[in-house]
């Protein structure tokens, strides 16, 4: 099912799709369609294969937190990962956090030290 819309466009892009046109994309709503499938599938495919780096360098940090981190049966996981983000912790191991790491991140990483402690 189709449906019929509007949009703005700059002078810039209007000359980008024209030119497109030309080169034999077909209507210009033959060019938005398929400017949009493939933004989509750069856009998707990129996220899910930097999400499998970033998980796995959760996962890595995690493990490290656990191993190098903890002196005492009673450190909790919260504990080793409030240090471990915090700036003398970050300063101590050399740690940049990603641009990417966020309060999700921080769940699964205290999740995941949780879980290397009970080992």
């Amino acid at each position: 099912m189709t449906r019929q819309t509007s949009i703005q466009l700059t002078q810039a892009t209007e000359r980008q799709a024209n030119a497109l046109r030309a080169r034999g994309f077909g209507t210009f709503t033959d060019v938005v369609r398929i400017s949009i499938d493939r933004m989509y599938r750069e856009e998707t495919e990129m996220e899910t294969e930097d999400r499998v780096q970033q998980v796995g360098w959760l996962r890595q940090l995690a493990e490290n937190i656990a191993a190098n981190l903890s002196g005492s049966p009673d450190d909790t996981a919260d504990e080793l990962v409030e240090y471990a983000l915090s700036e003398e912790g970050r300063e101590s191991w050399g740690i940049d956090l990603p641009y990417w790491f966020n309060d999700y991140d921080r769940g699964l990483l205290t999740e995941w030290v949780e879980e290397a402690l009970a080992r």
